[in-house]
């Protein structure tokens, strides 16, 4: 029945071209508003606080994070408080590995089953992990996002053991990659597979991507890496004062795959008021440098969104996020960690088209149209500087106050919900 089931899924996928406290003060920290308070904070949260009282002064600072976390899963699991049927993990992604890749003698590095890497969280604080994934996580020249996100999880636990927080048993799957699982994207079926981006319709888990872990301001990818704490310690060290109010992009025409949107930007900039250059990595500049620039972009790379984009806000600078939708695609705004609690117009400035990836050159009008919308932005800022400071400061302000402790209360809580709708090596779903 299970591959049935599925079989008809991936076939209607075809048909549709689916891919596409408790005192008041406790309270305060875990309410959504004044009105409702999320199920898990009742059910999972309180009972954490009612345990480990010790901890207020922990959550204590995290109000705002803590919202944003409890709106957000709440709502990606709010429909598996429906009827549930068992489905087995492994088979799942073996049926479509089976169906999408195999016929084709694809690489098995770049199958669906080597995408996944799977945590299984025990009490005693320590993360078992089968032999396959154990030969992912130490060939970091390979893809060092496996032992990256392992080694967050590893630091988190560490954390829940310092502060004696008992930890939720249970088994994770994480899906390595720049995408979504959209082999999945089967219609009224949801499965929560954690990854480090997906579109805002598809309402699949995230956790921070392997950058919170390990960014290095050396070279594009370096075993000398540091996590979000040390980062922002290094950018504040080496700020610069601005010496230009051009807006400023570089990096890699990693978008070609999809809408090309990185070359056009370049082509077309107003090099009056912009640098947007695309360059190899050979010619790697640290990102504190960018500080030179009044304007920061942040643009779509492999997929629509970028790990550059919470490292611009402590720059200090009014930071433009150009995203787009892809039009043939079933698939909203891609999200991640940083788009839960930033928001546009107070944080950054946001521009968002429907774009194509199949006659590229459609884009360039509306990309076009995008460059002189920044411009004249720009130039009402350049005659407003009480709006710019204002902007600018609150994105710095919101992002120099997330702190690693945040990233680890947030693995922790949305490894509770993990407990909460897992049921070993299966997941329960809706039909």
């Amino acid at each position: 029945m299970f591959v049935s089931g599925i079989n008809k899924s991936i076939k209607n996928i075809e048909k549709k071209n689916h891919r596409n406290k408790i005192n008041k003060k406790i309270k305060n920290i875990i309410s959504i508003n004044n009105k409702k308070t999320s199920p898990i904070s009742n059910d999972i949260i309180k009972d954490f606080l009612n345990k480990n009282l010790n901890t207020y002064k922990i959550l204590s600072d995290m109000k705002l994070y803590i919202k944003y976390i409890n709106n957000y899963f709440d709502k990606i699991y709010s429909t598996y408080n429906k009827k549930y049927n068992i489905l087995d993990i492994k088979n799942i992604i073996k049926l479509l590995d089976d169906k999408y890749y195999k016929p084709y003698n694809i690489d098995k590095n770049k199958r669906l089953s080597y995408k996944l890497l799977e945590l299984t969280i025990l009490k005693n604080y320590t993360i078992k992990i089968n032999k396959r994934d154990k030969i992912k996580i130490e060939n970091i020249e390979k893809d060092r996002r496996y032992n990256d996100i392992y080694t967050m999880y590893k630091k988190t636990l560490f954390f829940l053991k310092k502060n004696k927080i008992k930890v939720p048993v249970s088994t994770v799957y994480i899906f390595i990659s720049d995408r979504y699982l959209y082999e999945l994207d089967i219609e009224n079926i949801k499965f929560p597979f954690f990854t480090i981006a997906t579109p805002n319709n598809k309402y699949y888990p995230l956790i921070p991507d392997n950058t919170f872990e390990c960014f290095s301001f050396k070279k594009r990818f370096s075993e000398e890496c540091l996590d979000w704490d040390d980062s922002k310690k290094i950018i504040k060290k080496n700020l610069k004062n601005i010496e230009s109010n051009k807006l400023y992009f570089k990096g890699k025409n990693t978008s070609d795959k999809r809408t090309n949107i990185r070359k056009y930007f370049e082509q077309y900039q107003n090099k009056d008021t912009m640098k947007i250059s695309l360059e190899p990595s050979k010619n790697y500049e640290p990102m504190y440098n960018f500080s030179k620039y009044k304007y920061l972009l942040d643009l779509p790379g492999n997929y629509e969104w970028s790990n550059r984009f919470p490292r611009l806000f402590l720059m200090n600078r009014v930071v433009f996020k150009v995203t787009n939708t892809v039009k043939k695609y079933d698939e909203g705004n891609f999200i991640t960690f940083t788009d839960l609690f930033t928001r546009k117009n107070k944080h950054y400035i946001e521009l968002n088209d429907v774009l194509t990836d199949e006659n590229k050159d459609e884009n360039i009008p509306i990309i076009k149209k995008n460059i002189k919308k920044i411009d004249k932005y720009m130039d009402k800022l350049n005659k407003d500087d009480e709006k710019y400071k204002r902007i600018s400061n609150s994105g710095y302000k919101l992002m120099n106050e997330l702190s690693n402790k945040h990233i680890y209360i947030y693995i922790y809580i949305s490894l509770l919900y993990n407990k909460k709708y897992f049921d070993g090596n299966t997941i329960r779903i809706t039909r």
